[in-house]
């Protein structure tokens, strides 16, 4: 077989940003030119800078690549995009705007004809679920829509780190109240929470890790507030009990009903009994699955919700039919102190894998001595700390078990 390829240029490249720059390199190839340049305002002869352009052009910029999108340009694939920096992105894609199926001609009948791409891609209400995606949520947030945030507020692609591209101090704080100054000087008092600890960093709760991708969660980039009705409505996790591994969604009813005067959700009894993520976990579709194997990996949800209980419920996810959770569920594990060294080969034979689970060493009982009887049972532990095996069965045979792809 024979392969006719040929490409141009691969990766992202200056002019993926900046556009066609044929224009600049010729201005510049005389040394004078590029000395005169610093003492004068032409330094975009040719050239594009995202940063200077407003906060939708800009973001459209690194919507080209980081959005979920119908093409219309059939000659993609051959002669490339007709897109260029500085142009209105619709002109050369359908932008999938979430929750407005109707936004695109067409759309509704192509969600119809190949649902899969489109459960794959949101949630329920449209929200992205998916890594690589960001600028489909961006739209729809508030920060965008009303104000001027653009994907440039938080990052750089030249002065970050390449792991996420964050600008400088965009770790902390500073990223939202460098908009929202008016609560630098009442963060408490809003967050609820001590002042340096993970409940007080405002993107913890406005940006949970609530995007699957590279194996891992990723935060979302809809900024958005916690409130139970709306996890029940789509299965999106919220804020407070990705933290809060141990608390139920009763629990997050009333927080958010006492400090926020949110409306509380209705819940059956499970929801008021057991731990949220112990539900997700095992009664979840794969997609909440994944997820909370992650969040019971992430140092400051193990901090706020204690670790004795939760090797119990990543070893159970290390048995999952999902390889991916397998996966995670085990990277998650020997970040907890007394798991470091365990071995596991997430792909290995069904067989394999369970005679390496039965080797681990679980306590039979929970070692916090703090939790009362009552803390134990949300965690579905009896009042000596032994797992309740039969609980957690009903559980799992409720599981979600319908088949997910999640197109990232």
């Amino acid at each position: 077989m024979v392969f006719d390829s040929r490409t141009a240029e691969i990766g992202i490249s200056c002019e993926s940003c900046h556009g066609p720059a044929e224009e600049h390199v010729a201005r510049y190839r005389n040394p004078l030119t590029r000395y005169r340049n610093h003492f004068t305002d032409d330094s975009e002869t040719g050239i594009r800078n995202p940063e200077k352009m407003d906060h939708r052009l800009s973001s459209q910029v690194c919507g080209q690549c980081h959005s979920a999108r119908i093409n219309f340009e059939p000659q993609l694939m051959t002669q490339g995009t007709t897109y260029r920096p500085g142009k209105g992105l619709h002109e050369s894609f359908g932008i999938l705007l979430p929750g407005r199926p109707d936004s695109l001609p067409g759309l509704r009948r192509n969600i119809e004809e190949d649902p899969e791409f489109y459960q794959g891609t949101f949630w329920p209400d449209g929200i992205i679920r998916v890594t690589g995606r960001e600028f489909n949520s961006l739209l729809v947030t508030p920060c965008f829509e009303r104000g001027e945030m653009s994907c440039l507020s938080c990052h750089s692609s030249h002065d970050s780190d390449p792991n996420d591209q964050l600008a400088e101090g965009m770790r902390t704080n500073q990223a939202c109240i460098q908009c929202h100054d008016s609560f630098s000087d009442k963060l408490t008092q809003h967050t609820r929470h001590s002042a340096g600890s993970s409940g007080s960093l405002c993107y913890n709760c406005h940006m949970p890790h609530t995007t699957y991708g590279l194996l891992g969660a990723i935060r979302n980039h809809y900024i958005d507030s916690p409130n139970v009705k709306k996890t029940l409505e789509t299965g999106r996790p919220n804020a407070c009990n990705s933290c809060h591994l141990d608390k139920t969604l009763a629990w997050t009813n009333n927080q958010l009903k006492e400090w926020y005067g949110t409306a509380p959700a209705d819940l059956n009894e499970s929801q008021k009994s057991t731990a949220a993520s112990i539900l997700n976990l095992l009664s979840g579709d794969a997609n909440q699955r994944v997820l909370t194997a992650w969040a019971m990996g992430w140092k400051p949800a193990r901090e706020v919700s204690g670790e004795d209980w939760i090797p119990h419920y990543l070893v159970e996810a290390m048995k999952d039919n999902y390889s991916t959770i397998r996966y995670i569920a085990h990277k998650s594990l020997i970040n907890i102190p007394g798991y470091e060294n365990t071995d596991f080969d997430f792909v290995a034979a069904e067989s394999v894998r369970t005679a390496i689970i039965g080797r681990i060493p679980l306590s039979p009982t929970l070692l916090d001595s703090q939790r009362v009887p009552d803390q134990q049972r949300v965690l579905l532990f009896d009042s000596v700390g032994r797992l309740m095996r039969d609980e957690v069965r009903i559980h799992i045979n409720r599981r979600d078990t319908k088949p997910i792809s999640l197109m990232e």
